[in-house]
């Protein structure tokens, strides 16, 4: 099996870390810092609480489209709602995390599987 030889090197020559190194997208193959790994870990936990925040309006979602064949009981009703109701907090916390991301990476990070473009 013959594996793809970086940029610029030859067969007959012995390869270099340094061309290797040089030939790997910046970013891959390389350990991310403390700092670096933090910003990611929030990012991702910023991205489950966006996530629970869309999943918590299924339950009132599936009342409304079971409303239409049969009578929805009202705790059931009362009770989305109520789950509802904190949402705007759940905005409020999300944006404030996102934007103390901002200042610690220099990037807007909402999607965070997206690499940082450093």
């Amino acid at each position: 099996m013959d594996l793809p030889l970086p940029r610029g090197v030859q067969t007959e020559e012995v390869i270099t870390c340094s061309q290797v190194s040089e030939s790997i997208e910046p970013g891959i193959g390389r350990y991310m810092s403390f700092k670096q790994r933090c910003i990611k870990v929030i990012a991702w936990l910023n991205f489950g609480l966006a996530f629970a925040g869309v999943i918590k309006f299924f339950p009132i979602a599936y009342l409304l489209v079971v409303s239409h064949w049969a009578p929805v009981d009202q705790s059931a009703y009362e009770w989305s709602l109520d789950l509802i109701s904190d949402t705007h907090l759940i905005i409020l916390v999300w944006g404030c995390v996102l934007a103390i991301n901002k200042a610690l990476s220099g990037h807007l990070i909402v999607r965070p599987w997206r690499p940082l473009n450093t």
